[in-house]
């Protein structure tokens, strides 16, 4: 006859096992673990945003956004388009994943979403912000790799003004572009308000003394609808009734025209528009 003794010993193991295991809640979710990952709070996400100033744009004649999106590294200018629109690329990117606000308030274009920065004047900034890769949630959507904020005066004395203007000659001495601005604002403690206007006015581009004449464009020295024209209205009134609130009622217009100088090179097979 075989002996029990072993049977026995591993059916007492096996109750113990039994008894000292907890019981099961019932209401408890099933979970396969969590992995947490923690920083301290003074360590900041480096995402290589860039600020353009007032006084770089002016430093460096910057009358257009796009000029002045220049001066920020890794903003790459270009033309798009039929209408040769200007626009930048950040780190790659376009318009359609690198949205522009002025103040925080988006801008597009119903057509095709393409804004022409050539249009968009300077004079009325205090700095352009260009977020590059993660940006604030606050833009909303459609920034996938970044976004670029107008950011408007503000007022800090209790009167405060800006005139100025300019001409632009060709080599031959001839005035074929002047511009004018103006800026004024008041701050008297809990209300503030700020306005501006400027005008740009291109007549014409000057060609090279040695360009032989073609179908689409003539020896004229004056390049076909080379003209723009850009004009620029804007107006902040702000309310600060405390240090830690501020409600800023704005308005922006702006109006523009250019013309789209023809192909005057030799290709036959371009086309004209």
């Amino acid at each position: 006859m075989k002996s029990l003794a072993p049977r026995l010993s591993l059916a007492a193991l096996a109750a113990m096992a039994t008894s000292a295991a907890p019981a099961a809640d019932p209401q408890a979710p099933f979970t396969l673990g969590e992995i947490r990952v923690a920083a301290p709070q003074d360590d900041k996400l480096a995402t290589g945003s860039s600020v353009v100033e007032a006084a770089d744009m002016r430093l460096h004649d910057r009358e257009t956004v796009d000029k002045a999106l220049a001066l920020a590294p890794g903003v790459n200018v270009a033309y798009m388009g039929g209408r040769a629109e200007q626009v930048v690329f950040v780190r790659g990117f376009d318009r359609l994943q690198v949205p522009v606000f002025i103040d925080g308030v988006p801008t597009y274009v119903p057509y095709d979403g393409n804004i022409d920065l050539g249009r968009f004047t300077t004079y009325d900034l205090s700095r352009i912000e260009v977020a590059k890769g993660f940006s604030s949630l606050l833009y909303g959507p459609n920034t996938l790799g970044g976004a670029i904020n107008l950011v408007t005066r503000r007022p800090t004395q209790a009167f405060e003004g800006e005139v100025g203007g300019g001409l632009e000659l060709t080599d031959h001495g001839n005035v074929n572009a002047y511009r004018s601005y103006v800026n004024a604002g008041s701050n008297q403690g809990n209300w503030w308000m700020q306005g501006g206007v400027s005008y740009v006015d291109y007549d014409y581009t000057l060609l090279p003394d040695d360009f032989r004449p073609t179908n689409n464009q003539q020896g004229e020295g004056r390049r076909e609808n080379s003209d723009k024209r850009d004009g620029k209205f804007s107006f902040k009134l702000g309310l600060t009734p405390n240090d830690t609130d501020e409600y800023v009622l704005g308005y922006v217009q702006q109006q523009g025209r250019k013309g789209q100088p023809p192909y005057a090179g030799d290709l036959p097979a371009t086309g004209q528009r």
